[in-house]
């Protein structure tokens, strides 16, 4: 089992807080891709400033090598079951009175990924907040009291032979 954290993930969370912003995104694709934040951040050409939107996460996971096939979360606090071992998992925060935030640009600024993983039998789920921790445990099930799953990501690796179509048909 390879349980990767980005070696600058406590340094690139630390510098895109302070702006306000965060590196969840950016961590989750790090860890997929067993390099540093830095990195991923290097290699793409979009201009980051603490935020990373599902599209572009989505066509980065492509241009990786990645199918993906978005899912919805229907606001439910449970993790998802997804049929690849691979997930990206959007999380939406609640505001301070656990209400759902009126503005798009609010809720937009209180979003969360992580990273679903299968080890053998039994899913993992990365936070680049809190580290690795089992999907059946009871700090999955605290972590999503403060919000729900809006939507997921399955993601599964194109074959080689055919960078067109990976097993769940490419995009979408």
């Amino acid at each position: 089992m390879n349980f990767f954290v980005p070696s600058d993930n406590q340094e690139m969370q630390e510098r895109y807080q302070l702006r306000g912003g965060g590196t969840c995104g950016v961590a989750v694709l790090a860890v997929i891709k067993n390099v540093t934040i830095k990195r991923i951040l290097q290699s793409s050409k979009i201009r980051y400033n603490g935020y990373l939107p599902l599209r572009i996460m989505r066509q980065m996971l492509e241009q990786m090598g990645y199918s993906t096939k978005l899912r919805g979360g229907k606001k439910s606090h449970r993790f998802p079951k997804p049929i690849t071992d691979l997930a990206v998992v959007r999380i939406q925060w609640f505001d301070n009175n656990g209400q759902e935030f009126e503005s798009f640009m609010e809720a937009t600024k209180h979003t969360h990924y992580v990273l679903m993983k299968k080890f053998d039998d039994a899913w993992w789920i990365f936070c680049n907040g809190e580290g690795w921790f089992p999907k059946n445990c009871l700090r999955s099930m605290y972590y999503l009291e403060k919000g729900y799953v809006s939507s997921y990501l399955e993601i599964a690796p194109i074959p080689p032979t055919d960078k067109s179509v990976g097993i769940l048909g490419g995009r979408l």
